[in-house]
């Protein structure tokens, strides 16, 4: 067998690709692996809801949520939180005037993954 049969088969192009695939996907994490939650709160008519506080929970190990940190968004509405070591997390926000938006639940494709809230956290709903 001749190197060129070898190099053309296709027991040398899937393990290659694999390997590709692999060392690819372990440069995406490296260098998204920090940490850091960002996203947006609005009113319930789309307006930024700019001095509501945010909170972040972070899923353990027993599968519960757990607050690990709070924030006030800016004039833009929107937050920002760092250090998170989960696969999984909660955010709950609450407006100046005690309205409260529906939690939002996020699983991320790995642990710290850097990730920007697409969904904006809508106020709207009374709280209890």
């Amino acid at each position: 067998m001749n190197w060129r049969t070898i190099l053309q088969s296709r027991f040398f192009y899937v393990p290659s690709a694999l390997i590709v695939a692999t060392l690819i996907w372990n440069a995406y994490v490296s260098t998204h692996a920090h940490g850091v939650i960002t996203g947006v709160v609005t009113n319930a008519d789309g307006t930024p809801a700019a001095g509501a506080t945010v909170i972040f929970y972070e899923r353990n190990i027993t599968s519960r949520f757990l607050e690990k940190a709070r924030a006030t968004t800016d004039a833009d509405g929107v937050f920002h939180f760092e250090g998170n070591q989960s696969h999984q997390v909660r955010l709950d926000a609450i407006g100046a005037d005690r309205q409260r938006s529906v939690p939002l639940i996020k699983r991320l494709w790995f642990a710290a993954q850097d990730a920007h809230i697409r969904e904006a956290l809508v106020l709207g709903q009374p709280s209890g």
